[in-house]
């Protein structure tokens, strides 16, 4: 309950306090400043309707509840740090198929010089970068490409051009083939398993199939560009082989990634 306590201050001065088993504690009223008012500041402005509010419930446990009553809330951090503890959910103020408005959000991501590990179909990633803060897209830097090359003067059947690295795709961006001697013959490019030697048309993922007919006069090239992201094994592990119907004498170079 409230009491008044006579202090002895000229002719005598009441001061408003609360009693609490006996002891007083002094109330002390906030005011707008004008001498002998008794409007008290109020918190926020204008009508209720717009005014926002801050709520402290009657059973409450040092949680303050802040209600922006439909309009903007903003939080001054006045040049300091803003801490949040717990989950804070962020949404656009712009829903998806809607007329665009408003200021762009700055975004970032994990800068990679590896592939990360593929996630399951329809999870949350994050969005990647090259070192430079290039977000990768359109092309593959050049920290993650790598290069094979692979000569012969022998028949071939399946040997090995390119092999993974575990539970790795092969992903091919161009292929440089020269065939020199006098020896014609078909060379087939193809992805197949570890133990596959043998191609299989139209089973076999094929890369390149061509004949060739050199001479001691004229060398056959071919060189080959595959758009981004390239020629791609369609299985994990599976190696880049080579097979040829004679013992043709051929050099090969390809550029290419794994992931």
């Amino acid at each position: 309950m409230a009491d008044n306590v006579a202090i002895t201050a000229g002719a005598g001065t009441t001061i408003a306090t609360d009693d609490v088993s006996g002891i007083h504690f002094q109330r002390v009223k906030l005011v707008d400043g004008t001498l002998d008012s008794t409007t008290v500041i109020a918190a926020g402005g204008g009508v209720e309707g717009a005014a926002l509010r801050v709520t402290i419930a009657s059973d409450s446990t040092g949680v303050v509840s802040v209600d922006d009553n439909g309009a903007a809330l903003s939080v001054d951090d006045n040049g300091g740090s803003l801490t949040v503890d717990g989950a804070v959910d962020v949404l656009g103020d712009v829903a998806h198929g809607t007329t665009d408005s408003g200021d762009p959000v700055k975004v970032g991501g994990r800068a990679k010089n590896v592939f990360p590990t593929a996630e399951a179909n329809d999870d949350r990633v994050n969005a990647m970068f090259d070192l430079f803060g290039r977000l990768m897209v359109g092309g593959i830097p050049a920290d993650l490409m790598t290069w094979k090359s692979f000569n012969a003067a022998t028949q071939q059947t399946g040997a090995d051009v390119w092999s993974p690295a575990a539970g790795k795709r092969i992903a091919i961006t161009s292929v440089a083939i020269s065939v020199y001697g006098t020896t014609a013959g078909r060379l087939i490019l193809w992805f197949g398993d570890n133990a596959d030697t043998t191609y299989s048309a139209g089973t076999d993922q094929l890369l390149v199939a061509y004949s060739y007919a050199p001479s001691a006069t004229l060398k056959e090239r071919d060189f080959l560009v595959f758009p981004y992201p390239g020629h791609t094994c369609t299985t994990a592990d599976r190696e880049l082989h080579i097979t040829t119907d004679a013992a043709m004498s051929v050099d090969i170079a390809l550029t290419g990634y794994e992931w």
